[in-house]
């Protein structure tokens, strides 16, 4: 398993790079297609989210890292203007390995995402903030060993983060919030053993963020909300008595949430889909269909509208380890998930992974992942238009 794109899921100014591909425009049509995008990296290139807020404005966020033993991950921007994507470095505040693993549009200037970075003996928050001047790193509070794993931007002067604290311990839940001149800790229920994984917002008064709790050592489902004044845990179900993981949440109305996420065997020994909503009052278990017979893992929901929404991950038919995942597409129509058909470019017994989506209201949808190409692993971008 790759050590951010997959592993995340299961736990110096702007340089640019040219597209690694054609870099023609690829036709926008009903089914998902694979859109060229950019490879910096030698080893490997990965985005793990995207951002979309018009046909002509997408950004995404990953890593990347170039050839050799010593070589540490580095951080990725790619910008969507309507033609191509274009891989922009992100800055790197330490030797180790630096990622980004959420991104958010403010505007067309103005570009956040959030991740971390790893230090000697402990991991460090990152911020960053593009503007048409490059990035810049923001400062921002890192308690010991944290990492920011969601970005939610409300506007320019109100976004919020979540992610983990004490990562080389049990954990605890993160949450950060910028008021438009500092980013400062939030205080976030939830026992020793709990972390957040994903957020998204319906208004800055109704806030809603997703990942994991450790209950008699076992992982179950973590829901948390924030009612303009504070964040409070809310009940959600887990199914049977192994690992319960959320990765992404969807909030589309106030009675009308989604959050994905996965089931693992026992010893972890295969995963399910784990697909929960929230109809105004309480969170129920929604069934959902498999990609494959041994791994269904999902990382990202987006919605179009009520009646229309994704989710994306990968699958596997047979536990081999990394060998054989596919790409995993759900849609809901607003009576039944169903499985979609998607592309994997890599070869039969590959590697191939979705970790992010995001949906316009026009029915456009990007989700972007990476893949095993012959040497390395590369970006892989897929796009759809209602």
């Amino acid at each position: 398993m790759r050590p951010w794109a997959l592993g995340a899921l299961i736990a110096l100014g702007a340089l640019t790079f040219p597209l690694l591909s054609s870099g023609r425009t690829a036709a926008c049509g009903p089914t998902l297609s694979i859109v060229p995008s950019a490879s910096p990296g030698q080893a490997y290139s990965a985005l793990v989210s995207v951002d979309a807020v018009s046909p002509s404005l997408a950004w995404a966020g990953g890593n990347w890292r170039a050839a050799g033993t010593n070589s540490s991950d580095r951080a990725l921007f790619e910008r969507w203007d309507g033609s191509a994507w274009v891989a922009i470095k992100g800055r790197n505040v330490s030797s180790g390995d630096n990622y980004l693993s959420d991104v958010g549009i403010v505007s067309a200037k103005s570009v956040w995402a959030v991740g971390g970075a790893a230090l000697a003996k402990k991991s460090k928050v990152l911020v960053e903030h593009w503007t048409p001047g490059g990035v810049t790193v923001v400062k921002s509070p890192s308690p010991t060993s944290s990492v920011l794993t969601g970005l939610e931007v409300i506007s320019g002067r109100n976004m919020w983060a979540v992610g983990i604290r004490d990562l080389t311990g049990p954990g605890r839940p993160l949450i950060e919030h910028w008021n438009g001149k500092e980013w400062a800790v939030v205080a976030a229920p939830g026992p020793v053993g709990s972390t957040l994984r994903a957020i998204d917002a319906l208004s800055a008064s109704d806030i809603w963020a997703v990942g994991r709790v450790l209950k008699n050592g076992v992982s179950k489902t973590l829901i948390e909300h924030w009612n303009g004044k504070s964040w409070k845990v809310v009940p959600s179900p887990s199914r049977g008595t192994t690992p319960n993981h959320l990765t992404a949440v969807d909030a589309i109305a106030s009675n009308n949430v989604w959050a994905v996420g996965y089931i693992l065997g026992p010893n972890n020994s295969y995963a399910t889909n784990l697909i929960e909503h929230w109809n105004g009052s309480s969170w129920q278990v929604v069934g959902s269909p498999s990609g494959g017979a041994f791994l269904n893992l999902l990382a990202g929901v987006a919605s179009v509208s009520a009646n229309d929404v994704w989710a994306v991950g990968i699958s596997a038919a047979q536990p081999e380890t990394p060998s054989g995942y596919k790409t995993m597409v759900l849609h809901w129509n607003g009576a039944a998930w169903t499985l979609v058909s998607s592309p994997s470019p890599s070869p039969p017994d590959g590697y191939n992974v979705l970790a992010g989506v995001a949906a316009l209201h026009s029915g456009q949808v990007w989700a972007v992942g990476d893949y095993r190409a012959e040497t390395k692993f590369d970006t892989l971008v897929l796009n759809r238009c209602g």
